[in-house]
């Protein structure tokens, strides 16, 4: 899963709130809860069924707990093994939940490389040593009020399904769909497949409204559900495979306007303005 830029940093709890030892806050970056102390000591177990029960978008056996409370800390979050589980809950108040592969971990904890130690370090590579890969940026904006989140993305294996989470947790949004562009791209796709590189920029939304486009031929109209991101081959092949019993290469297909619809399965049913009731053309060429 991608994890999200500049994550704000809290800042520490108040007197009375370290002085109440019943309960922890909780955070995963974007929401706090607060948790019974006594009921997350019980046992480290029990204390991951606590935490993903108001977690569950971390799968319960990547989630880790962290807290940058202790005085060894130094301020940066390290992790709490259970070995250490009840004697660090007993010191601190607040912790928090990341998922295994630390894809909501600010980027900030991890120190930079100063330019010497750069050059030094490419001086010493040798030609042929592999480099080290670096992060994809995608930008994801709202279709509705432009807002944005710029996520950091590890791997180009991640599924627009995870980028999609992580933007509605930033945003407490509930978006159903991401596009690039104009194309609407499957949530079970990831960045590799669909040729998303470093820099894009997405929309999300709510799920596109559907209403029913009809393929009218010698006469006959027949109804299909679609909405404006349906590519308008899954129109035009059902209709082939279906209701044409002739040679589909001698089908073209038009607006009601007599604008030839390109059908090459890039354009879709919203580039050219169809609405509910509205019709293709199939005729005989």
């Amino acid at each position: 899963m991608p994890k999200i830029k500049n994550e704000h940093t809290h800042a520490n709890p108040g007197p009375s709130q370290m002085r109440d030892g019943v309960f922890v806050v909780v955070t995963d970056g974007f929401r706090r809860v607060v948790l019974n102390r006594a009921k997350l000591r019980a046992s480290y177990d029990d204390a991951l069924d606590i935490i993903y029960g108001q977690f569950d978008h971390i799968p319960r056996s990547k989630i880790v707990v962290q807290t940058d409370r202790l005085h060894a800390c130094d301020g940066e979050y390290v992790d709490i093994p259970e070995e250490s589980w009840r004697d660090v809950l007993s010191q601190v108040s607040l912790l928090r939940v990341v998922e295994r592969n630390g894809c909501f971990s600010s980027p900030a904890a991890l120190p930079m490389p100063s330019s010497s130690q750069t050059s030094q370090a490419s001086s010493q590579a040798s030609p042929g040593s592999p480099t080290r890969a670096t992060n994809i940026s995608v930008t994801i904006e709202s279709s509705s009020t432009r807002k944005r989140v710029e996520l950091d993305v590890k791997s180009t294996n991640t599924r627009m399904s995870s980028l999609l989470a992580a933007y509605n947790r930033a945003l407490g949004e509930g978006a159903t769909t991401l596009l690039q562009g104009a194309r609407n791209l499957s949530l079970d796709a990831t960045l590799k497949s669909l040729n998303i590189s470093s820099g894009a920029i997405l929309t999300a939304g709510p799920r596109p409204p559907t209403f029913t486009l009809f393929v009218e031929h010698a006469g006959d109209q027949y109804g299909f559900i679609v909405s404006p991101t349906t590519r308008i081959t899954s129109v035009t092949n059902v209709f082939k495979s279906r209701f044409y019993e002739r040679d589909p290469a001698q089908l073209r297909f038009y607006t009601a306007n007599m604008v030839r619809l390109r059908n090459d399965g890039t354009d879709r049913v919203g580039e050219y303005g169809f609405q509910g009731g509205d019709y293709i053309l199939a005729k005989d060429d």
